[in-house]
């Protein structure tokens, strides 16, 4: 009779079916992940016309205010029309590269309010790190380039 209850707790514990980690299952996590507003918020600003401005901040000085509003607008325009490929590519992308488990803990993770912070922050760390090295770079874009030209003649 003891063992009877060890049966049937380990018959109920087999009984639930397991989630699967199959790509449908991984496209549905992804889905959510990507309409996560963490994520949601980082592709509005990937995509607004001030994110690309400021990456051009030098090839746009000299333009006058009108001229930047203008510009500003153009490039938003015409990012809106890539988020949809921008979201489905990402969802694909998300379901292909990483497990269910991991999919269910990026979306966990930017949930919570250090994963909103640090998602925001994001827009600005890559540029200022890339800021940091581009001398480095370029210096050594210039010597890659020379090598290129020496080694493989």
């Amino acid at each position: 009779m003891k063992h009877l209850g060890l049966c049937l707790a380990l018959i109920a514990v087999f009984a639930i079916p397991a989630r699967a980690d199959d790509l449908a299952a991984r496209t549905a996590a992804a889905e959510r992940y990507v309409a996560s507003p963490a994520v949601v918020d980082m592709l509005d600003k990937m995509l607004s016309g001030d994110t690309v401005l400021k990456a051009m901040e030098q090839r746009v000085a000299s333009l006058n205010q009108a001229q930047r509003t203008k510009l500003q607008q153009i490039i938003s325009e015409e990012f809106q029309t890539v988020k949809p490929a921008v979201r489905t590519a990402m969802i694909e992308t998300t379901a292909s590269m990483f497990t269910l488990k991991e999919i269910d803990a990026l979306a966990q993770f930017y949930s919570t309010p250090e994963g909103v912070s640090i998602m925001q922050k994001m827009q600005d760390f890559f540029p200022a790190a890339m800021n940091r090295v581009q001398p480095d770079m370029a210096r050594m874009q210039q010597r890659l380039a020379a090598r290129i030209t020496k080694e493989l003649k």
